[in-house]
C-alpha cells in the first residue's frame, strides 16, 4: 500500500470514527478504536450472513469457536442466538440508540449492519437503498 493511500485510508477512518461518535454519543471516544471495533463485528455479521446464502446453514464452531457449541451447523434458534448476539454487540458499542435505527441486514453482497435510511446522517456512507452503512471498509482496492 503505497504512503499516500495508507494517509487517506486513515484519515477517512478517523473522520468516519467521529462521525459514529457526533451520532450515537457511544463510551469510547477514540474514533479509530471504535471504528476497529465496529469492523470485526462487521466481518462477523458479514461472514455469517454468506454462509446462510451459501448453504442455508451457519457453522457456529468457525463463526464463534469460544460459546463452546458442539454441534457443526446451528439450529434456527442457534441462528437467531447468534445474530441477537451481534445486535447487543453492537448496542454494548454504540449504546442504546442504536436499537431502534440499526438492522442486520442479511443479503450478503452488501455491508450487514447498517442503519434506516430515513436515520441516517449527512456525510455517512450509504448503500443504494440509502442505508447508512455502520463499518465500511476504507482499505485502498490498489
Amino acid at each position: 500500500m503505497k504512503a499516500q493511500d495508507k494517509v487517506k485510508m486513515y484519515r477517512d477512518i478517523e473522520r468516519h470514527g467521529q462521525m459514529i461518535i457526533d451520532y450515537f454519543r457511544p463510551v469510547e471516544t477514540d474514533p479509530i478504536k471504535i471504528c476497529k471495533r465496529l469492523l470485526r463485528l462487521e466481518r462477523k455479521a458479514h461472514h455469517a450472513t454468506t454462509c446462510l446464502c451459501n448453504t442455508n446453514t451457519l457453522n457456529l464452531l468457525e463463526l464463534n469457536k469460544h460459546t463452546g457449541y458442539d454441534v457443526q451447523q446451528a439450529t434456527e434458534e442457534e441462528q437467531e442466538a447468534f445474530f441477537a448476539g451481534i445486535e447487543k454487540s453492537l448496542e454494548k458499542i454504540l449504546g442504546k440508540l442504536c436499537m431502534n435505527i440499526c438492522f442486520i441486514n442479511h443479503d450478503p453482497r452488501g455491508y450487514a449492519l447498517k442503519i434506516m435510511p430515513e436515520m441516517t446522517p449527512n456525510g455517512f456512507y450509504k448503500d443504494w437503498g440509502g442505508n447508512g452503512i455502520i463499518a465500511p471498509d476504507f482499505t485502498p482496492d490498489t
